[in-house]
């Protein structure tokens, strides 16, 4: 039964994101957006740290799971939690590396990487139903990333294109 309703929830949020990777005519990545969720690799451990014996369902908010970078204490989900950041271009994850002075270093993430990520994070409102189709559809997105904008290890020309596309205002 968690198997069934941890592909039902992956399954919905893979549709809001491309209604909004479709408006931005990123079909393909629309598409494709986040099936290496469906490697065993990642499905068996995401599934078991949300809908296993003894989950705490708060952890099924979408972005406690995958917006935020955190360090939960089951294993087999923190492993599977990298592979899916190094996996897929649309997180800001991807495109850290270490410097030659072992300083971590943005890169500038590339299109159509970064209009995913925005498409990921107006995903994950609609999947927790923050708003009507009839709302500023950046708003919820606004509002998660004020909170958390510090925390986003970003190249300043991606951090500029994101505040752009989500109309951020400082």
């Amino acid at each position: 039964m968690k198997y069934i309703k941890y592909l039902s929830y992956l399954l919905r949020h893979k549709y809001y994101v491309a209604v909004e990777c479709f408006k931005e005519e990123l079909y393909w990545r629309g598409i494709t957006h986040d099936a290496s969720k469906l490697l065993p690799s990642e499905f068996f451990p995401y599934t078991n740290y949300c809908f296993g014996h003894g989950a705490d369902i708060r952890k099924v908010e979408y972005k406690n799971v995958c917006l935020d970078d955190h360090d939960s204490s089951d294993k087999d989900f923190n492993f599977a939690w990298l592979l899916h950041k190094k996996r897929n271009k649309h997180h800001w994850q991807w495109w850290v590396e270490f410097d030659i002075n072992n300083n971590l270093k943005a890169q500038e993430m590339r299109e159509p990487y970064l209009t995913e990520m925005i498409c990921d994070w107006i995903g994950a409102e609609k999947l927790e139903g923050k708003f009507s189709p009839k709302d500023d559809q950046y708003l919820e997105v606004r509002k998660w990333y004020a909170d958390h904008k510090n925390k986003l290890l970003l190249n300043e020309k991606t951090r500029s294109k994101i505040e752009e596309k989500i109309k951020w205002i400082s």
